[in-house]
């Protein structure tokens, strides 16, 4: 899976030199794919509306939950995440790692979709404002010592909302397992003059 490929990588099995630019894996959602998804289940996360001023990219991690890869989407620092319970299975908080009490967003499990790999790609970050980069950055640096109890959270959302169904979840993430039955049917938009 990925998400193991990118363990060999951190450890240097792949070989080549270090550097946090060539470790640095956030990703983004082909805008195509996440519109079939949002047709499968509308608790999906639009990527554009009409009270949007811009496109909102689904930029996130990969992580691997029962067998299966998962894109899980980050969300940058809101008000609203000071009020969530460290314990809430739905979101992983991300903190800058030099200073505990500065929040730099959440992963949103909740809204974690399955993916294949011709549907999402790494974020160029040559192409990025540096502001951004700097946050990127420095929510990896939290994320990287993280990954094992952000898998674990994932999993254990996973499995109360796919298989105990818990319905206080149910309502409040997406349908894992029906994203899950049908996300390898996706077929992507022709490209033009091909």
């Amino acid at each position: 899976m990925v998400a193991d490929t990118i363990r060999q990588y951190e450890r240097g099995s792949f070989g080549g030199p270090f550097c946090i630019w060539n470790i640095m894996r956030f990703y983004t959602l082909a805008p195509a794919y996440t519109d079939f998804l949002r047709g499968i289940d509308p608790r999906v996360p639009n990527h554009a509306g009409l009270n949007y001023v811009q496109k909102r990219p689904y930029i996130g991690v990969i992580l691997t939950v029962n067998g299966h890869d998962f894109l899980a989407p980050m969300s940058s620092p809101k008000e609203w995440h000071e009020k969530l319970r460290s314990s809430d299975k739905r979101y992983f908080k991300v903190w800058h790692s030099l200073n505990s009490q500065q929040s730099l967003g959440v992963i949103c499990l909740c809204n974690m979709v399955p993916v294949a790999p011709d549907v999402y790609t790494m974020i160029d970050f040559t192409t990025c404002d540096r502001k951004y980069v700097d946050l990127l950055q420095a929510q990896y640096n939290f994320i990287k010592p993280n990954r094992e109890k952000i898998t674990d959270r994932a999993g254990k959302l996973f499995d109360a909302v796919a298989i105990k169904k818990q319905a206080f979840l149910i309502d409040k993430c997406c349908n894992f397992q029906n994203l899950l039955n049908a996300y390898q049917g996706y077929q992507p938009p022709p490209v033009p003059g091909q």
